[in-house]
């Protein structure tokens, strides 16, 4: 008898939520044999003792290469017919959500939290009148990321990854800036050597060398 297997040939056809239940599994997983079985576990929601090592390892392969990619940030979806989108101005979040953001980003088993920070449900949209096919929306205000995280586990896996990049690309290029605002602001350095050194330690400033080379400054 043959067995159907339903394998995610493209990354939305996987969820965020399924994503963090295999790299909550897998993170301190080194047997690669393992790896793979997790990798079905989770994904196809199958035995893999119970398939050729070499299906298991052609299916394995499948599933990983969808990961491989650099994601996009995408600015609205549809969710069970509710259209969220994406915070339209950050410099207008408030301090809460900066707070809850920084605190979820960093973390994968968090990120469903940090994506109800910030994706929320579409309440006004209009036209924009610089351009025919732009469209500014207005998104519910904040009220904690307890309302939508959950639900945020199902969307696709490549929504968050997109975000995830996106922050990953912003928090380089503040540190460019902070790096170069330092060494044009003289006062500015010596106030915060003075200060580290009140702390026990040089900070930002002891590793601004590595920081230029590292960016590419």
């Amino acid at each position: 008898m043959k067995m159907k297997i339903k394998v995610p040939t493209q990354i939305e056809d996987i969820t965020l939520g399924e994503y963090q239940e295999f790299v909550s599994i897998i993170k301190d997983e080194k047997d690669e044999t393992k790896l793979q079985l997790n990798i079905l576990k989770t994904f196809c929601n199958i035995d893999g003792n119970n398939l050729r090592l070499e299906d298991v390892n052609k299916l394995s392969k499948i599933i990983t290469s969808l990961f491989t990619d650099k994601y996009e940030l995408t600015k609205t979806f549809k969710l069970d017919g509710v259209e969220f989108g994406f915070v339209p101005n950050l410099d207008e979040m408030t301090l809460g959500e900066y707070i809850d953001l920084d605190s979820y980003m960093l973390d994968i088993e968090d990120l469903h939290r940090a994506m109800a920070v910030l994706y929320r449900p579409i309440i006004k949209k209009r036209k924009s009148w610089l351009s025919n096919k732009e469209e500014q929306y207005k998104i519910e205000s904040y009220m904690g990321s307890d309302k939508w995280a959950d639900k945020m586990k199902e969307t696709s896996v490549d929504i968050a990854l997109g975000v995830q990049f996106f922050f990953s690309n912003l928090r380089i290029e503040l540190l460019k800036n902070i790096v170069l605002y330092l060494e044009e602001n003289q006062e500015v350095k010596d106030l915060i050597v003075q200060h580290n050194l009140e702390q026990n330690g040089d900070g930002i400033i002891q590793f601004m060398p590595l920081l230029r080379e590292t960016l590419g400054l």
